[in-house]
């Protein structure tokens, strides 16, 4: 069933941007048959999944839940699957900065910021604990 949750949410993913297998494999930097593939259900590598999913602003998990409710038919097409906040810190710094990095920078420091969110929520919970 995951495959087709997959599917779906490609499929969903794409008709939502208006866009072509092409273009995401342009823009994210990976091969036409490594989105055709991912397109057609093959789960890909965790590596590529996670090079796409950093330029969707996505992850994997959110990703497939977005598949599921369009194949269930209980999301709203209207709105895209949720941002991963590292991600979404990512461009609004890139933005304020009007800078703009390739797709190997920007999974480094995504993995940095997810680093540091980490730590900031166990930081969190110590002081949540404390009252």
């Amino acid at each position: 069933m995951e495959t087709e949750y997959f599917k779906a949410a490609f499929k969903g993913y794409l008709k939502e941007k208006n866009k072509s297998r092409n273009w995401l494999a342009k823009k994210a930097k990976v091969t036409q048959q490594t989105v055709n593939n991912l397109c057609n259900g093959s789960f890909g590598s965790e590596r590529t999944r996670d090079k796409l999913f950093d330029f969707m602003g996505t992850d994997f998990l959110s990703f497939l839940q977005y598949g599921k409710d369009l194949f269930l038919e209980e999301g709203n097409s209207d709105n895209i699957f949720p941002i991963d906040p590292s991600v979404q810190l990512l461009n609004e710094c890139l933005m304020e900065a009007e800078r703009d990095l390739n797709q190997k920078q920007r999974e480094a420091v995504v993995q940095i910021i997810r680093k540091h969110q980490n730590s900031i929520k166990e930081e969190v919970k110590d002081i949540l604990k404390a009252f």
